[in-house]
């Protein structure tokens, strides 16, 4: 039934279209007077900022300026023929307004020479899917026939595609969008691709064919709506295909009624515009990072309120989380004590508490917090944590099995032009050390069992070299900030943390 709905609506909408003529004159009022209002509404309307807030505002405005309402009603199914189709995207939002504010509630009437159906249908059509308004949600299928959730589908740029395989508009477009989508696919642009036919086994044979033997799939996404349940007909305006939408991240509607070649220029358009904001955001980080005193944990919770504040996230999502992930990775990588426990101030207090403002949820809420867990567990006081190594002898071990006095865990990388020089003051006072009961265990993060054991052997380091266990480097980045070498904990008989980050001076005067 619905499906038969759908059919009568869309060729009840195509007849109207065609058949339309927008009133050419008023009852009562001479053909050059009617000539010189069009051209009034058309300078007054060409005075105004191409943008639908502004235009809609001067619509109402000038309609409000006829005392007789069939005056009105012209002045108004002019300017709802004029942005009915415009030549500028998103202006459809004007006619959508009048249509919406006038004619359907009666307030005007319809004059001759347009329907009311033919109105109703194209307020319908287009008033859930205008430029600036999120994307509709839908229930769609994929290709094994489970249901899936539009929005759940999202990448950073999503070219939204309602296709037919029949249509030689669609054939023509496809191969245009399908370069733009490898060209471009490592800025995050995904192409959600819904057939518009009833036969899943057409589609199927469709994308095999086209999309196999070196055409790769690879971005892109086949749904349908066998049944037509999910309304995207009216939803997204599918009148003909092929109809092409630009969704980003946050699923609003950054184009619509597109073709390749305008879909390739705002796509371009709005990266470059990503790139300008993220370089902002770096410089402003930045000098926010250098002016401010990490080492007052007052401070940088007030500092932090305040950026999170001025920000606005509600409004300003992605400012907001371009923000606070530099900022928050910048700090946890900065190699220094003060940064690093303000970046688990600043997740705790102002990233994790707001899941809603994330779209990337195993961002924000699964690696967040394992770094801020690993942040509080390496500060003084803590017990370092247990890991498996391999020996230079390809042996299994692990760390508890240091039992000296004091232990210094010094991660390091061969090639690191830094660790270099400081293996050398370390080697300097390694007697001294050994005689107070302290214990070297050097852990090459990049390296295996015989690297290691070639790497000692050349540059006759005296304390023991442990290279990544079965788990790889993954394990010790999980457990200890060691991506930024060289890095150094102080451990006790306890292995609890005595101090990291330490020079060979501090490191001798924290040993008695």
């Amino acid at each position: 039934m619905f499906r038969r709905f759908v059919a009568i609506a869309l060729l009840l909408f195509t007849t109207a279209v065609m058949n339309a003529q927008h009133p050419g004159t008023i009852e009562g009022v001479a053909d050059s007077s009617v000539t010189k209002l069009n051209n009034y509404i058309s300078a007054y309307l060409s005075s105004v900022p191409p943008d639908p807030d502004s235009l809609i505002a001067a619509s109402d405005r000038i309609i409000s300026f006829a005392e007789k309402k069939h005056v009105a009603s012209y002045i108004a199914s002019r300017i709802f023929g004029i942005f009915r189709d415009p030549e500028i995207m998103g202006l459809e939002s004007v006619a959508v307004h009048i249509a919406g504010k006038y004619f359907l509630t009666g307030v005007l009437p319809v004059p001759e020479g347009m329907s009311q159906m033919e109105i109703l249908l194209f307020y319908e059509f287009n008033r859930h899917s205008l430029l600036g308004m999120q994307a509709p949600e839908l229930k769609l299928a994929n290709l094994n026939g489970d249901s899936l959730s539009l929005k759940n589908q999202f990448s950073k740029y999503n070219i939204l595609l309602f296709f037919d395989e029949n249509c030689s508009v669609c054939m023509r477009e496809i191969p245009v969008i399908r370069h733009i989508a490898d060209s471009l696919s490592g800025e995050g642009v995904k192409v959600i691709a819904v057939y518009t036919q009833s036969s899943a086994a057409r589609l199927r044979d469709y994308t095999s064919k086209e999309f196999s033997s070196g055409n790769s799939a690879a971005g892109w996404t086949f749904l349908m709506d066998a049944e037509l349940k999910s309304d995207y007909q009216r939803l997204y305006n599918v009148i003909s295909t092929p109809q092409i939408y630009l969704i980003d991240e946050e699923g609003v509607i950054q184009g619509r009624n597109l073709d390749g070649k305008s879909l390739e220029v705002l796509l371009k358009s709005l990266m470059e515009s990503e790139k300008n904001m993220f370089r902002r955001v770096e410089n402003f980080s930045d000098n926010f990072i250098a002016s401010t005193n990490f080492s007052d944990t007052l401070t940088v919770k007030q500092t932090f309120r305040f950026l999170f504040e001025r920000l606005n996230p509600e409004s300003n999502k992605v400012m907001y989380r371009r923000t606070f992930s530099y900022l928050y990775e910048s700090l946890l990588f900065s190699g220094e004590n003060d940064k690093i426990l303000a970046s688990a101030i600043l997740a705790e207090e102002f990233i994790i508490p707001y899941p809603i403002l994330w779209s990337e949820k195993s961002y924000s809420h699964e690696w967040i917090p394992s770094m801020v867990k690993r942040t509080r567990a390496n500060v003084p006081g803590k017990i370092a944590a247990n890991l498996s190594l391999f020996d230079t002898k390809g042996r299994q071990v692990m760390l508890s099995d240091s039992k000296s006095k004091y232990t210094l865990l010094y991660f390091f990388d061969p090639d690191c032009s830094i660790c270099k020089p400081f293996s050398e003051e370390l080697k300097s006072i390694y007697r001294k050390l050994r005689k107070k009961g302290v214990e070297i265990i050097g852990i090459n993060i990049t390296g295996g069992p015989k690297g290691s054991k070639s790497y000692k052997k050349k540059n006759r380091i005296p304390w023991k070299i442990f290279s990544p266990g079965v788990n790889g480097p993954g394990e010790i980045f999980a457990a200890y900030e060691a991506e930024k070498v060289p890095v150094t904990y102080l451990l006790d008989s306890e292995r609890k943390i005595i101090a990291r980050r330490i020079n060979t001076i501090t490191l001798e005067t924290l040993i008695p």
